[in-house]
């Protein structure tokens, strides 16, 4: 992927790899989709850096009973520098202005990104947050990044919310 290409994005939302559970819903009970947008920033800091929080105030169907709700978020990694990078991301979950709570937490040093300016990387959460997920209320998401060194990676996150029900 070169630099011009880590901005853009899969649309609609690529639903490839997805836990079988969730597919399996998406294909036979009513979805709505909540696009939470995009953002991009470079991060030049080692140690824990919170990223550009994504929001998004679903609203449930009237009749929905059952609902669920998964998020789809991808954190698109691009090496500015000549610096081999280790990355370890956490995606991070508010609701209402309330504190973040972490909801996918892979482990230490998820992603090497090779020593050479922009060489790049794709992670993919797919999480189940109908606990934190409220109709009317405002959900935030965010990646709470942490790399091994202080120099320049961009970052590209976006993500969806899907409300899975019966009616």
């Amino acid at each position: 992927m070169t630099k011009t290409q880590a901005s853009v994005l899969p649309d609609p939302v690529d639903l490839t790899g997805l836990d079988a559970e969730l597919v399996r819903l998406l294909n036979t009970q009513p979805v709505v989709p909540y696009v939470m947008g995009m953002a991009a920033e470079n991060i030049a800091a080692i140690g824990p850096t919170n990223g550009t929080a994504l929001a998004a105030t679903p609203v449930f169907p009237v009749g929905a009973v059952n609902v669920r709700a998964y998020v789809v978020a991808d954190l698109f990694i691009m090496n500015n520098t000549a610096n081999m990078q280790k990355v370890t991301p956490i995606l991070q979950v508010q609701v209402n202005g309330l504190g973040y709570n972490n909801v996918w937490v892979p482990g230490t040093d998820v992603v090497s990104v090779p020593a050479t300016d922009g060489t790049s990387a794709h992670i993919q959460a797919v999480v189940d947050v109908t606990a934190y997920v409220l109709t009317g209320l405002v959900t935030n998401l965010r990646w709470n990044i942490t790399q091994t060194s202080a120099n320049s990676v961009h970052y590209t996150t976006q993500a969806t919310i899907f409300l899975v029900h019966t009616v």
